[in-house]
């Protein structure tokens, strides 16, 4: 499958309304005339290739193409968290229906492939829900999607894990509203989840254990004080914590991946600038190869067959 890239920008010129022109400022005026033709082709071209390559997207799905949609998606393709994500295109198949359920194959069925698509910058293309920009369904990078909404199913299903989940926590960990992420570093397992969601007043929870602990047995360390933040054009999330003069900082997720991880950080003496974000002495810097997530669904199993 090929891989392409498209570079679409956008350049203004002003000229001077009165007065003669230089030849130089002739040649600059022309040239940006000469850019502008072009960009305005390149824009045509865009937008011929991405009515064409949606279009054969809302064919597969119309016509329930497993096989066809499994070959041009963006392995591993992150769900929500405790969902483990679809690894390959076998388990793509086996899934089909839980992730592209009636609902879901009806609205990308009925997107015109002209009039409901957006370019999202060098991420891809975007569905347009009702052309409000309100939900994001699938999106395509280098021809593939990389990205699908949750259907309703996969929803239901996130409830039933977070509620097993819930029941194998201990007890000092079981009251919270949804889990963030559970990963394990080199040195722990660490957990967050969201205790507080109030108008857009969202607090996190931070719970660690020595790596190989289970999330039943009591937390080595808890705080209850943790802010979310989003930065950058990738929508980078990080986690802050704070406790007395350490802090603690945990990169987790990103645009159409909620369960990316890129780093997690703990430092002492800590300083904290006017926009909130810590900075001080690093006693400990793990990075996101070296922290993997942890599906407590999957990990219970592995763990029995240990046994």
């Amino acid at each position: 499958m090929r891989k392409t890239v498209i570079i679409l920008s956008i350049f203004m010129f002003i000229a001077s309304s009165c007065g003669q022109t230089t030849k130089k400022q002739e040649k600059v005026v022309n040239d940006e005339i000469d850019n502008k033709q072009s960009i305005s082709e390149n824009d045509e071209i865009f937008k011929k290739r991405t009515s064409e390559e949606v279009a054969t997207i809302i064919e597969l799905v119309k016509n329930g193409d497993k096989k066809g949609i499994s070959k041009i998606v963006s392995y591993p393709l992150d769900r929500i968290y405790p969902i483990p994500p679809v690894r390959n295109e076998k388990e793509f198949i086996e899934r089909f229906d839980e992730i592209f359920d009636s609902k879901l194959i009806e609205k990308i069925s009925n997107a015109n492939s002209e009039k409901c698509w957006g370019s999202f910058g060098w991420r891809g293309l975007y569905m347009i829900e009702d052309l409000g920009y309100s939900h994001l369904y699938l999106g395509f990078g280098d021809d593939f999607i990389y990205s699908i909404e949750y259907s309703d199913k996969e929803k239901i299903k996130s409830d039933k894990l977070i509620e097993a989940e819930r029941k194998d926590l201990h007890e000092s960990l079981k009251t919270f509203l949804y889990p963030v992420i559970l990963m394990e570093s080199p040195t722990h397992l660490i957990r967050i989840d969201c205790i507080q969601d109030d108008a857009n007043n969202k607090v996190y929870r931070y719970a660690s254990w020595k790596k190989g602990s289970s999330i039943s047995d009591k937390p080595d360390l808890v705080l209850t004080n943790g802010v979310g933040k989003v930065e950058g054009s990738g929508c980078y999330g990080s986690y802050t914590f704070i406790n007395g003069n350490f802090g603690y900082i945990c990169g987790v997720g990103m645009w159409g991946n909620p369960q990316y991880i890129d780093d997690f950080y703990v430092y002492k003496n800590i300083k904290i600038d006017e926009d909130g974000w810590i900075g001080g002495d690093i006693i400990l810097e793990q990075k996101g190869e070296e922290i993997k997530v942890i599906y407590w669904s999957e990990e219970c199993k592995l763990r029995k067959t240990k046994e």
